[in-house]
């Protein structure tokens, strides 16, 4: 009897073994299939609504918003670019008529996106004319330089507020 219960924990263990190393390479298969999506050397194609221009050796596939009217009155919402590498943030030098500082950040899993934060809030009713200056260079040893400003005008319109579907 003591043989046969020896027997049957053996085999579970190696049951357990075996069901650790194939969930294990279950995890391994999919952890290097995302990798290998996320390959920097695969680049994403700009969405329609974006700019896809090239200023100089640094390409810009996305400015966010657009020139245009846009409803961000007493508000702080940011401008952001999205560039295809790491940027050195301390390049980025910005103007605005009228005159108005900014906040440049970037998030911490997206070095290429460069957060452009307005101090004080967006007065509604006036337009904004933000110059980007080039010279804004990436991260890297032999860095590649933005070589042309990128001119962007804002027209700020009231918050849209939300449109409730019963009284409140």
């Amino acid at each position: 009897m003591k043989n046969f219960i020896l027997q049957i924990i053996q085999k579970r263990t190696k049951l357990l073994v075996f069901l650790v190393f194939l969930i294990s390479l279950v995890l391994l298969t999919t952890l290097l299939s995302n990798r290998s999506k996320k390959s920097p050397s695969t680049t994403s194609l700009p969405s329609p609504t974006s700019i896809s221009t090239e200023y100089g050796d640094l390409p810009m596939p996305q400015i966010f918003p657009k020139s245009g009217k846009i409803n961000w009155g007493e508000t702080q919402n940011a401008i952001t670019l999205k560039f295809d590498k790491t940027i050195n943030k301390s390049s980025v030098q910005i103007s605005s008529q009228p005159p108005k500082n900014f906040k440049i950040s970037t998030l911490p899993d997206d070095l290429g996106r460069i957060i452009i934060t307005p101090l004080t809030p967006w007065e509604t009713g006036k337009i904004y004319k933000i110059t980007i200056f080039k010279g804004i260079k990436t991260a890297l040893q032999e860095p590649l330089m933005l070589k042309k400003d990128i001119n962007l005008e804002y027209e700020i319109l009231s918050p849209t507020r939300p449109n409730y579907d019963r009284p409140v």
